[in-house]
């Protein structure tokens, strides 16, 4: 009677040296009915593994297995799990990244995976010309992949958690300076990019809701500029609009008399661009267009700024640094750390910046326009 199944067990069996084994159907194995095999030394251990291997296929999963690769579990995990956390435009950079891990690491056995070889892995990007920042990307990937399988029972313990961190220079704060902004508004005066570059850099706009925002979204009577699309590259060409990343990217922003000057006078110099443009224009109401009304190229934008600043004896930026340079200053400015992020429209909202929801307003107007006295000097 012992060697009996239970109602409810499935496969269960005694083996002739005494061990209990089982099995269930594993869809995602070799073979034309491929089966999970596991075993114990009590049918209860048995069970308990089978139980898990049941509801790792019911849910799509890997079935838990001491052979399961890094490789097996990361393929998985970037196919099935990651598409339905991250926007499809973000899959892309993911892919790429597990690629690298998989390359290194894939052979490793999930549970058999230490600290030691992650740092491996990752020095060894490193003599492979990757930089500190991209490897430690690559390194934030691979665990959040881990905490899932870390989550699922697939292993004790989140080795990549536990290697040592990548050494990685602070190179994304290159703001400019007050006396580079002045040069480069000296060189730009009356470029038809002037506006882009100023409203930018003093409501420290992202890249994509600048080159996303359209006239929709701005107020220019009530001076108030609202983020509610921004645009970025589709994967194997060509854009798209998308919605701000987080709640606090789609908060409204006050406009100083200047910026509203600055934004009338853009626009009706939009219109003899349009003209010019005839039948070529492609009318997606956006503020800062090409010459033809399409959303501006990132690289462009670069170049043509790298040149400005050329001329104007200004060492070049990434456009990225626009932003940097409004948060620099409002720490320059002193303003409070919560106004600030609130102007800059940070995603991690504290206890503190919660309170300051009730005077907020007259503080980012305080903020924005104090950024606004130092561009005009």
């Amino acid at each position: 009677m012992g060697n009996r199944r239970g109602h409810g067990e499935g496969s269960i069996y005694r083996r002739g040296d005494g061990r209990w084994a089982g099995s269930v159907e594993n869809p995602g194995g070799a073979g034309r009915r491929p089966r999970k095999y596991v075993y114990g030394r009590t049918r209860a251990d048995v069970q308990k593994k089978l139980d898990q291997a049941r509801r790792s296929v019911e849910s799509g999963l890997p079935i838990p297995d001491e052979r399961l690769t890094v490789g097996k579990f990361l393929d998985w995990w970037i196919t099935q799990h990651v598409p339905t956390k991250v926007r499809k435009q973000t899959l892309p950079t993911y892919e790429q990244k597990v690629r690298h891990v998989t390359r290194l690491l894939g052979k490793v056995r999930l549970v058999r995976l230490t600290p030691i070889q992650v740092e491996a892995a990752c020095d060894q990007l490193l003599k492979e010309g990757h930089t500190p920042g991209g490897v430690s990307a690559i390194k934030r990937v691979f665990n959040s992949a881990m905490n899932k399988a870390f989550k699922e029972g697939y292993v004790a313990r989140n080795v990549v958690s536990l290697a040592d961190p990548i050494k990685v220079e602070d190179r994304d704060k290159d703001p400019f300076t007050i006396e580079e902004v002045k040069a480069i508004r000296q060189e730009m005066d009356g470029d038809r990019l002037m506006p882009l570059f100023f409203v930018t850099l003093a409501l420290g706009l992202r890249e994509g809701e600048a080159f996303g925002l359209r006239w929709s979204d701005v107020d220019l009577d009530r001076g108030l500029l609202h983020i509610r699309q921004q645009v970025q590259p589709r994967r194997g060409g060509g854009f798209e609009f998308v919605e701000p990343k987080t709640k606090a990217s789609k908060s409204a922003l006050e406009l100083t008399s200047s910026q509203i000057e600055m934004l009338r006078r853009h626009r009706v110099l939009q219109v003899e661009d349009r003209l010019a443009a005839g039948s070529e224009w492609q009318d997606y109401d956006l503020v800062f267009p090409s010459v033809r009304g399409t959303p501006l190229a990132a690289s462009n934008v670069k170049r043509y700024f790298d040149a400005v600043c050329g001329r104007a004896g200004v060492r070049p930026r990434r456009i990225h640094d626009w932003r940097v340079t409004a948060g620099s200053w409002l720490g320059d400015l002193n303003v409070h750390p919560d106004t600030a992020k609130q102007v800059l429209r940070h995603a991690n909202q504290t206890t503190t910046m919660k309170h300051y929801t009730q005077t907020s307003s007259e503080r980012r107007r305080e903020a924005i326009e104090a950024l606004d006295r130092l561009f005009n000097g």
